[in-house]
């Protein structure tokens, strides 16, 4: 079966380790800085003073937003002590404590105290993630609740999966999941083959379906967006990886990610975005 996609928009990041060091420095320079004017100095000023990497802003500022932990307009007057929500300020709490009673000796209770720190911070990353599905302005909401729906449906998904999903959100975009409940079984059964070609634009020429090439795609996963999709749901907890190659649900909190699943249609049915 010839599958070609055209790869949807992601935040272009995860919450890393180091995206978590610098959500600390952001929220540590709020607090001992004088208020910024705009939400621009705010940027310059990492940047300047703190090596902030000019992309980083681009990328993690509107996914943090969307995800419901910073809330900033880019003309509107800056407030320091606004700038993190509620829940960016305890999930910046959680990433402190946690950090800090890794660093200490050896104590009893230790991992204990980890573990429950850890659980409370991936609860809070994965709530963030179900804020950001739920925003209809966020371009790239609806693919993370289709990889959502998909591994919740079939248990796993593989990057080639992934690239069926994007072919059939396209192609049948009234009845993909329908197509998806006959295909992946055949697919999975060595039935039937997957050929994947992705749809590019030539640069040379004016924009049009006529000036369109489809060309040969690696099934890669860091050649497609796939990577910041699975990777957020995999460091929240809510994926984990059998093999290399396979994101699997994990059933640990299948009663979350139910009740998450519900709370986004609700909101997609009785928008009118």
């Amino acid at each position: 079966m010839d599958i070609v996609i055209s790869s949807p928009g992601s935040p272009g990041t995860s919450l890393t380790e180091d995206v978590k060091n610098k959500m600390l420095k952001m929220h540590d320079v709020l607090m001992k800085k004088d208020s910024f004017s705009t939400t621009k100095e705010f940027k310059d000023y990492l940047i300047m003073e703190y090596g902030f990497n000019a992309s980083y802003t681009r990328n993690v500022f509107p996914f943090l937003q969307f995800c419901g932990f910073i809330k900033y307009g880019e003309s509107e007057c800056f407030d320091n002590h606004s700038f993190f929500t509620k829940t960016g300020k305890t999930f910046v709490d959680i990433i402190r404590s946690r950090r800090e009673i890794e660093d200490r000796d050896e104590f009893p209770d230790k991992e204990y105290l980890l573990t429950k720190l850890r659980h409370m911070e991936n609860v809070i990353y994965f709530q963030g993630l179900v804020t950001m599905m739920k925003d209809r302005t966020c371009n790239y909401a609806s693919i993370f609740y289709d990889v959502l729906q998909f591994v919740k449906v079939f248990e796993t998904i593989t990057t080639l999966e992934y690239m069926l999903l994007l072919h059939l959100r396209d192609n049948k975009p009234d009845s993909y999941f329908q197509e998806l409940n006959n295909i992946v079984p055949q697919y999975r059964n060595g039935d039937i083959d997957l050929s994947v070609k992705v749809k590019t634009r030539k640069t040379i020429k004016k924009k049009s379906p006529e000036n369109e090439e489809i060309k040969k795609v690696a099934t890669d996963p860091k050649e497609n967006s796939f990577p910041y999709v699975s990777g957020n749901f995999l460091k929240a907890g809510i994926f984990i990886k059998p093999d290399i190659h396979t994101f699997a649900i994990n059933k640990d909190r299948l009663a979350e990610i139910e009740s998450a699943m519900r709370e986004v249609r609700k909101v997609w049915q009785s928008s009118t975005v």
